[in-house]
């Protein structure tokens, strides 16, 4: 039994040692068949992998060496990019790739002769040229011949070209293996070590390469562009500033206002008619606070910002999906959200809130909600048609040594002899006003009080607001 253990051991031992071999023996004929193919692509993505390292390596040092940084994020990127560009030798490794680009010019292209069988099947395949540059045939569907070139093939390929693609590509490192291995030898000592850190820094860096681009269509659109500073006293000081959306699709320049919000419990009440650039105003404070925040330019003549924790917004909401919470109700929690969330270094901006319920019960909390935002430090912006929240304001702020807290801004306008109203969409420091403009604003649409009497007149209807002829001229009013 000892004996037939052993000779099944020996047997198997054997059988090991000859699967080894044979593998090995398949590897190293696999190996020598597309080594050259090896070389070309080990090489050519070592060579490319190093300039475009170098380059970004040097592009970054150049940006970050002179900028005033006081991100936190720069400061540590600008020190690793030095740390690197000296670990690598950059300098050395540049100077190096501009030496190697007066002989080294690249594969980008090759031509390949075919013998077929009157079958059109291949029974050869042969490289005739390999080109630095591109072919000038775009495609294997163009009619007339260049240069000798009768179809053209982009490589990796996915279709009938499958099976001989690794044998061509082994036949072009082949034809080219000097220029490859001299290649090899120049750069096989060159350093490249943070390449896999900054990848890694790949989105960021895209974002920013966005946020540039941003900045010059706002330049070529006619738009000043500004690095911010930071401020202690204002959490926006801006001049001159644009609203990005407007600016890059509208037909015209828009119309460019100072922004002022200061910092520890400011508020800024903004007034108007409807239509005449509210929203517009808060959305475009908010858009500069988070784009500083991220470190872009912004689209203004100068600014000062000084950073938030938190951006909290309240804009018209609707009923709840179940249905179960109504407008109102959603904004009470949406402001009970907030005031939890909300901090001394937090932004506050308020559209148009409390609008779904009575005008005597929202002007209460408005000014309820603005007093305990200045109370608590937290500077807002607030959008409302509630004119009588100002001087409520006002007469509390006064009385706890408050009013200079609260600023109060229209929405300019410009009114015709025919009460026709012009948008001039540019902010000033003033009281409300106690018109809404409300007649002018619908005469913009074509609805004029004259239309409506005349046309009650013609009719031979009362115009008592209780008369059934009411609800018969909005349902011919409506179509």
């Amino acid at each position: 039994m000892d004996t037939a253990l052993d000779g099944l051991k020996k047997m198997i031992i054997k059988a090991e040692k000859n699967l080894s071999k044979q593998g090995a023996d398949i590897i190293e004929e696999l190996s020598s068949e597309n080594r050259y193919a090896q070389l070309l692509r080990c090489v050519i993505f070592r060579y490319e992998m190093l300039k475009l390292y170098t380059a970004a390596i040097s592009l970054l040092k150049t940006a970050l060496i002179s900028a005033d940084l006081r991100s936190e994020g720069l400061i540590k990127l600008k020190a690793w990019v030095t740390q690197q560009y000296e670990k690598d030798c950059v300098e050395k490794t540049g100077q190096k790739i501009r030496d190697t680009e007066e002989w080294w010019k690249g594969i980008n292209a090759f031509s390949v002769d075919v013998c077929l069988t009157s079958r059109k099947d291949i029974v050869g395949l042969e490289i005739a040229e390999i080109r630095s540059q591109a072919y000038e045939k775009n495609g294997m569907l163009e009619p007339e011949p260049r240069e000798g070139i009768s179809s053209l093939i982009a490589f990796p390929q996915t279709g009938e070209a499958i099976p001989y693609q690794e044998y061509i590509i082994n036949e072009v490192g082949y034809e080219a293996r000097n220029e490859l291995t001299r290649l090899r030898s120049e750069i096989i000592r060159l350093q490249f070590e943070g390449r896999d850190e900054l990848l890694s820094l790949s989105d960021a860096l895209f974002f920013y390469i966005s946020a540039a681009e941003f900045a010059l269509r706002m330049k070529k659109a006619g738009i000043p562009v500004c690095i911010p500073a930071f401020s202690e006293l204002a959490v926006i000081n801006a001049q001159a500033a644009y609203m990005p959306e407007l600016a890059l699709t509208g037909a015209e320049t828009p119309v460019a206002n100072d922004i002022y919000l200061g910092s520890g419990g400011y508020a800024s009440l903004i007034t108007g008619p409807n239509s005449s650039g509210k929203t517009c105003y808060i959305m475009l404070a908010g858009q500069l606070l988070f784009l500083f925040q991220l470190g872009c330019f912004l689209p203004c003549a100068s600014a000062e910002l000084k950073p938030a924790d938190k951006i909290l917004t309240l804009f018209a909401t609707g009923e709840s999906d179940t249905g179960e919470d109504s407008r109102m109700g959603m904004e009470v929690i949406k402001i009970a959200d907030i005031t939890k969330a909300m901090t001394p270094r937090s932004l506050i901006l308020l559209n148009e809130p409390m609008t779904s319920t009575s005008a005597a019960e929202g002007i209460e909390i408005c000014t309820d909600l603005l007093i305990e935002l200045i109370s608590k430090r937290v500077s807002s912006m607030m959008v409302t048609h509630f004119t009588d929240i100002y001087e409520l304001l006002v007469t509390r702020l006064e009385a706890a040594g408050l009013s200079q807290r609260l600023k109060s801004y229209i929405m300019t306008t410009s009114q015709g002899s025919d009460n026709t109203i012009s948008y001039l969409y540019k902010l000033k420091e003033a009281p409300p006003q106690r018109s809404s403009h409300a007649r002018a604003v619908v005469g913009k649409l074509g609805v004029t009080l004259d239309s409506m009497l005349e046309r009650l007149d013609s009719l031979g209807l009362d115009i008592r607001p209780q008369d059934t002829a009411w609800k018969r001229l909005r349902k011919e009013m409506l179509g």
